[in-house]
């Protein structure tokens, strides 16, 4: 079948619960060409790695696992720069946390064959099920794009991380390969959307082939859902955006400017300046919430010790 057209990376630690959907995912792909799945396991301390290696011997034209002894995340090692890039052959790059999987055979062929047709783009995304693991149910389709388009970098960047699941992200190696300054920033999904929409927008598919974990164990958003790390990561989102507008010569300097607006009425939520959160100046934020939302918010702003009996009553039930 050739060389290999497309990289995969996974990374996982302690995804016993959840590996085994993902790398099923990879395996049952059916594409024209052919693809590796780049494996990383960070030492885990459950059985994800021995999972792995079942599916490396089964499967060795496919699954090439990396099995850390000591834990990288931890000792903050750049497991991407150090270990995945290095691997990397083909000339499209796919991801796949190991918490989350694909649920079609043919995902890496429609979003393949979208780039090759769309040479001015440099990334294709998809919609995916949002399946909440705190309630072991699914919550939501996103995102709400009914319509086969090409996303616009505005459209990313207030939309942030949360905007496009990291399970459909699809893209030339180029993108991951020669950072621009604000991704070195801050190296995650989101500043991997905006570069991947710099050049010609993201390419979007309409249809749903991936399940997107929030709130599994041990993953990035649980392990930073606590105040401080919300804060902190707040701050070097500042710094990141603040390059992007830099980097790019002032060109997105209002939708970034209003990015900026949103995150500091999120930073009132959560250090609790709930009076402050709800002034005039943030209407347009507070729009965005669902309704339910905004009345908690303005009941925590007006009415403070009828949401402290309402979490106490609450609390009592749990």
């Amino acid at each position: 079948m050739g060389e290999i057209e497309v990289s995969v990376y996974c990374l996982a630690y302690n995804h016993e619960k959840y590996i085994r959907d993902a790398l099923e995912g990879f395996v049952k792909q059916k594409t024209t060409f052919r693809f590796e799945v780049i494996v990383h396991d960070d030492a885990s301390t459950d059985n994800t790695a021995s999972i792995i290696k079942e599916y490396e011997i089964k499967y060795p034209e496919i699954i090439k696992g990396i099995y850390q002894k000591e834990n990288q995340y931890s000792q903050g090692v750049n497991i991407l720069e150090k270990y995945i890039y290095p691997k990397i052959r083909g000339k499209y790059i796919a991801i796949c946390e190991g918490d989350d999987c694909w649920i079609d055979e043919k995902k890496l062929q429609k979003q393949f064959d979208a780039l090759e047709k769309h040479p001015e783009c440099d990334m294709c995304a998809h919609r995916a099920k949002l399946f909440d693991c705190s309630k072991n149910m699914v919550a939501k389709i996103f995102p709400a794009i009914s319509k086969e388009r090409v996303l616009t970098v505005e459209e990313v960047i207030y939309g942030e991380g949360g905007f496009l699941p990291t399970a459909s992200l699809f893209f030339r190696k180029d993108i991951l390969m020669n950072p621009m300054d604000f991704q070195r920033i801050w190296s995650i999904d989101y500043t991997i959307q905006i570069r991947g929409a710099l050049r010609g927008g993201i390419y979007f598919i309409p249809e749903t082939m991936a399940i997107y974990r929030w709130k599994s164990d041990g993953s990035w958003t649980l392990r930073n859902s606590d105040v401080k790390s919300q804060i902190m990561l707040n701050e070097k989102k500042e710094k990141m955006l603040l390059e992007l507008n830099k980097e790019t010569a002032g060109r997105y300097k209002d939708i970034i400017e209003k990015r900026l607006r949103k995150n500091e009425f999120y930073k009132l939520i959560l250090i609790g300046d709930y009076r402050a959160a709800v002034q005039k100046e943030n209407r347009c934020f507070m729009q965005e919430l669902s309704p339910v939302k905004q009345a908690k918010l303005y009941i925590k702003a007006y009415f403070p010790l009828i949401d402290r009996l309402y979490q106490t009553i609450k609390g009592r039930k749990r």
